[in-house]
């Protein structure tokens, strides 16, 4: 079972939302005599926007709110300014951000949304006026293609990092605001003077979203656009808000977002995609590592060895650190030595055996007493440099000359 968006990503627990408060929404607005700071609604906030210009507002949804609370708040706003005699004059820089929460969604439904999206973007950015068409603030695929390498990306790697950065974050669809929120933010659609378009378009957006619920993987987008015509297409996932999303060249339209959608959806084989967690436990035991080399080096639950240049760091929760300077050959020898049922400790803390064996391994890491044998077959032991005492590790921690030693942390 996939985990959701919300581990995945690292949402804490206290920014959690209901399931059912889908939407967020952002509201930029020019004007005259417009609500300011002291305006006093249970849905709204008013926050300066410094991309506005002259008298302006930024409106936003004080928490994520359902589908009909989301619609009853817009047309509230707008009633409330007919009643402030507010003078709305919205300018090309301002917009309506609308987001989507998908915090307990796994990354399959996720990659299911938004390739349906794909497919219709350039429909849905007609929608929103011919000013967000080729925006700079809203970019679609189609300008910023690089946003489908992303999302390729990210699909390949199991990591949505790509997306944490603000280079991708004026795409029509924002996927910065997963780490933040835990939502997908919708930036194409102008600030209109009348609640009437945003209320359709969060219909819209609603729609889209309830029909990607009901798909398997992303190729289900694929045989959906294979089986129907472009317009029948277009009536069956948005219902009765198609007729508004009705434009010219419709079949082309649809077509070229395809063409995006499916890139996207072959891009990996979706029935068995697995992800791991983002943000993973750190008291989860780890039997083995991989070094750079592909040569796996077995451990104990507890021990993890990692390879970093000439030099072999071993990390433990509850010890302290330690980094030997390695040859090729001492290398090998340490992965042979590994590849060998450890033992118990000897009993005997005064045994200092340093001929190799698996107990003087065992003992290297255990006590940190026979470093000494591993850089001699580097050469790198330095018998006239002995080791400065370092009070804050015990005697047991200390070895004969460790390059670096710092105090391990859980």
């Amino acid at each position: 079972m996939l985990d959701p968006i919300h581990d995945y990503v690292g949402i804490p627990k206290n920014k959690l939302v209901p399931p059912n408060s889908l939407f967020g929404v952002e509201i930029e607005m020019e004007g005259q005599d417009l609500l300011s700071s002291g305006y006093a609604s249970p849905s709204w906030k008013v926050v300066p926007d410094g991309s506005l210009r002259g008298e302006s507002q930024e409106y936003v949804f004080s928490q994520p709110l359902p589908f009909d609370a989301s619609i009853s708040a817009v047309n509230a706003l707008y009633s409330d300014f007919t009643t402030a005699r507010c003078k709305l004059s919205p300018s090309i820089r301002c917009g309506v951000h609308v987001h989507l929460n998908v915090q307990r969604l796994n990354i399959v439904q996720l990659m299911n949304f938004i390739t349906l999206y794909l497919m219709f973007e350039e429909v849905l950015c007609d929608y929103c006026g011919p000013n967000r068409v080729g925006n700079m603030f809203c970019l679609r695929t189609k300008d910023a293609e690089y946003f489908l390498y992303a999302l390729r990306e990210a699909a390949k790697s199991n990591s949505f990092q790509v997306f944490q950065t603000d280079r991708l974050r004026y795409c029509a669809l924002n996927l910065k605001s997963l780490f933040k929120f835990g939502s997908i933010e919708f930036r194409t659609l102008s600030t209109p003077t009348t609640p009437g378009k945003i209320v359709d378009w969060i219909s819209i957006i609603h729609s889209l979203y309830q029909y990607s619920l009901t798909l398997t993987t992303p190729v289900d987008v694929l045989s959906l656009y294979s089986d129907k015509h472009e317009e029948y297409l277009l009536r069956e996932v948005f219902k009765s808000h198609s007729d508004s999303l009705m434009t010219s060249g419709l079949d082309k339209k649809i077509k070229c977002g395809f063409r995006y959608a499916r890139l996207l959806a072959k891009t990996v084989d979706w029935n068995s995609y697995t992800v791991e967690p983002k943000v993973d436990n750190p008291f989860k035991k780890v039997a083995a590592k991989v070094c750079p080399d592909k040569r796996v080096v077995p451990t104990s639950p507890t021990r993890v060895y990692n390879e970093r240049g000439n030099s072999l760091t071993q990390n433990t929760p509850r010890e302290s650190r330690i980094t030997i300077p390695l040859n090729a050959s001492a290398y090998e020898q340490l992965v042979r030595d590994l590849s060998e049922p450890t033992p118990e400790p000897a009993p005997d803390n005064n045994n200092e055996n340093t001929n190799g064996s698996v107990a003087a391994l065992h003992n290297l890491w255990v006590r940190r007493t026979d470093t000494q044998y591993y850089q001699n077959l580097s050469g790198t032991f330095n018998s006239t440099n002995p080791p400065r005492p370092n009070p804050s590790i015990s005697a047991l921690q200390r070895g004969p000359n460790p390059v670096r030693t710092t105090r391990g942390r859980r």
